[in-house]
């Protein structure tokens, strides 16, 4: 019997191994890269097969193509080794960033998304959450001031000198604003998607940042997370996803 004894070590190992699990299925979630790991899946099951059946040409052909085979995974899975490795360096033990503001915070964004759109004014709000995105805030203007739709709309006018970039919401602030953001590569897109919708795409392909984009030819709303984008969003819809992304944490 104890032989067969489950030590803390045991649960603590299997802990462990499940959380890293469900942290790398966060960082892929909602991107390509779902896609491609049900394709490792597949090859790996196939794989097990061919060595289960000791198939001598199969395997001689896996054991030349292995190597070849981690050179492929880390370059198709370049940009989620990269997010996951931004959020260890940022946060360790990735405990939530603290916010202040409370439910507050969620409707001046609301009301100044909604506000721009109705005046057809382009602009890009960038909501950081777990991955650190201080070194973009940093190529900005610093502002570090409350959220205020007034702020915002004064910011994105069009005579203002800032009012070409993206600002960013940190912690439960403006952190800055006139802050360029990385394009997305991906080819698949639709070549109706204007810049703004591309850097936004970008982002969040990199970080798990949520970014509301307002088309200046459109004066629609749109949500970009992982990478999907959330299109022609109302001022109600908007309001229920940032009150279920954000709420708690402002």
């Amino acid at each position: 019997m104890a032989g067969n004894a489950i030590h803390l070590k045991d649960i603590l190992d299997i802990t462990l191994l499940l959380y890293l699990v469900y942290r790398l299925f966060l960082a892929v979630k909602g991107t390509q890269a779902v896609q491609m790991l049900i394709g490792a899946g597949i090859l790996g099951t196939l794989a097990a097969i061919v060595y289960w059946l000791d198939l001598r040409f199969a395997k001689a052909t896996f054991n030349t193509l292995w190597p070849y085979g981690i050179l492929l995974v880390l370059f198709l899975f370049q940009q989620e080794i990269r997010r996951l490795l931004a959020q260890i360096g940022t946060n360790p033990l990735w405990l939530p960033l603290p916010f202040s503001g409370g439910s507050v915070v969620v409707e001046e964004l609301v009301r100044a998304a909604t506000s721009l759109a109705n005046k057809r004014i382009g602009g890009l709000l960038v909501i950081e959450r777990d991955t650190d995105l201080k070194s973009i805030a940093d190529m900005g203007v610093r502002i570090e001031a409350r959220i205020s739709r007034e702020l915002l709309l004064s910011i994105y006018h069009p005579t203002s000198p800032i009012h070409d970039g993206a600002v960013m919401i940190r912690r439960g602030k403006i952190a800055a604003a006139g802050c360029f953001l990385p394009l997305t590569q991906d080819p698949a897109l639709s070549p109706t998607l204007g810049t703004r919708h591309r850097a936004a795409i970008g982002l969040t392909e990199e970080s798990d940042a949520v970014v509301i984009v307002i088309s200046e030819e459109t004066g629609k709303l749109s949500v970009v997370i992982g990478g999907k984008i959330t299109s022609d969003v109302d001022q109600a819809s908007l309001r229920d996803m940032l009150t279920r992304l954000f709420a708690k944490k402002f």
